[in-house]
């Protein structure tokens, strides 16, 4: 679609949704990168874009503290959780919450399994958790995606 021809809606957050407090880094305590995403998550399908047990899995093993907050089904978080000590299943909080909790952490992941499947989808959508994380007040950690990247880069 020529770019004349498109229309951008931003999916702005709420002025209701601004944190009223931050919390201290975890990472002040114990010296360890904490990143935390938020978010819909999947099991059943590899190729899915929110499949993200091997990207989480990855990170873990290298000392990188996974955090995540998800409404999926419990018994696959607690799975996911299972799977390295650094992986950490957080629950599901409201959003006024959750902008609070989030600033604990390091980084917002903005990785998605990307592959010949979803790329253009990914490559044409505007994810709320980027919009999230700013408000919560955390850099953000993407790959894969430019315009992604493009976006943080002129908005941090």
């Amino acid at each position: 679609i020529p770019i004349e021809k498109t229309i951008v809606i931003e999916n702005l957050i709420s002025e209701k949704l601004v944190p009223t407090e931050k919390k201290e880094k975890l990472s002040k305590t114990d010296g360890c990168i904490h990143v935390v995403y938020e978010g819909a998550i999947t099991k059943e399908d590899k190729r899915n874009k929110r499949y993200f047990e091997d990207i989480w899995l990855m990170l873990a093993k290298e000392g990188i503290h996974v955090h995540f907050y998800t409404n999926h089904d419990l018994k696959y978080c607690l799975y996911l959780d299972s799977l390295h000590e650094n992986i950490h299943y957080e629950g599901n909080l409201s959003s006024n919450q959750l902008a609070i909790e989030m600033s604990q952490y390091d980084l917002g992941l903005l990785l998605f399994n990307v592959n010949k499947a979803n790329k253009l989808y990914l490559e044409s959508a505007s994810p709320n958790k980027m919009y999230e994380y700013i408000n919560a007040g955390i850099p953000i950690a993407t790959y894969g995606i430019s315009i992604y990247r493009e976006f943080i880069e002129s908005n941090w």
